[in-house]
């Protein structure tokens, strides 16, 4: 899947608004890079001489061939002032995304076709996760981006993204609503104006719901959402293009109906399937 990574943007936690654009080569345009990804675990010694892992070292590696000064200037901020970053990419069946903050260096003139390296790392211990609402894992990849917040399955405190702190209450895998409460899923980065996106619930009771994508600027300030009114039980989508000025997104469900519950929550690249 990375091979296939169309895009991809790295954001200055420190200055949400500093945001670099990079093209996958093949593309041919100003920016263009190829993407590396690499896991590794580091074990101890217990008792007995046998090792346990404890954490896994994520390493994103970035060849830049050629990029505007604008973006050069920006990275090299980031580097010079240590500033942790997000990372969040998509290829034509799905996301790649670092959301917790992770550590950027920039090389200049790597290699001998004088290209550019970046590394981006982060550090996530074995088994992460936990009860604790907004619990995610480091590094994601996969075709539902609100499968970063699917650390532990049926957790009765959150739902890929939506927790207690909402007015619905999590129950196993569903979450459940009162006629006119709502539901939002935490923002995720995903800065990609024009980009055409998919969400989607699987109903398990109810029989009407409002089902939207919001999208947010730099600041965190709403833009244009992305709606539809939804009946019935089963699988219900909303589908639209991302507006201009997109940083984050999250997922929506306002009922319309006494008892609405519902599980699965989504948010996908409009028409994909994920494969690796």
């Amino acid at each position: 899947m990375l091979n296939l990574l169309s895009n991809v943007a790295i954001q200055d936690t420190k200055a949400a608004g500093n945001i670099v654009y990079l093209n996958n080569i093949m593309e041919g345009v100003d920016g263009a890079a190829t993407f590396g990804y690499s896991l590794e675990p580091t074990a101890v010694k217990v008792d007995d001489n046998q090792t346990q892992q404890f954490k896994h070292d994520h390493t994103f590696d970035i060849r830049v061939l050629q990029g505007s000064s604008a973006d050069l200037t920006k990275i090299k901020v980031i580097d010079a002032g240590s500033n942790p970053v997000r990372v969040s990419g998509y290829s034509p069946n799905g996301f790649f995304v670092i959301d917790e903050p992770a550590q950027l260096t920039y090389h200049s003139q790597y290699d001998s076709v004088i290209a550019d390296r970046i590394l981006v790392t982060t550090t996530g211990v074995n088994g992460y996760g936990g009860t604790a609402p907004g619990a995610k894992i480091p590094v994601y990849a996969g075709d539902n981006l609100l499968a970063l917040y699917k650390v532990n399955s049926g957790s009765a405190s959150y739902l890929n993204g939506f927790d207690q702190g909402d007015t619905g209450t999590v129950t196993g895998g569903t979450v459940a609503i009162a006629n006119g409460d709502v539901i939002e899923s935490r923002q995720i980065f995903f800065p990609f104006p024009g980009l055409p996106v998919t969400g989607s619930i699987n109903v398990v009771t109810g029989t009407a719901a409002t089902l939207e994508i919001h999208p947010y600027d730099s600041t965190g300030s709403a833009l244009s959402t992305i709606s539809a009114s939804i009946s019935g039980t089963g699988v219900k989508t909303v589908s639209g293009v991302l507006p201009a000025n997109t940083v984050y997104i999250s997922l929506f469900v306002q009922a319309d109906a006494a008892s609405f519950s519902c599980k699965e929550p989504a948010i996908r690249l409009q028409g994909s399937t994920f494969s690796l």
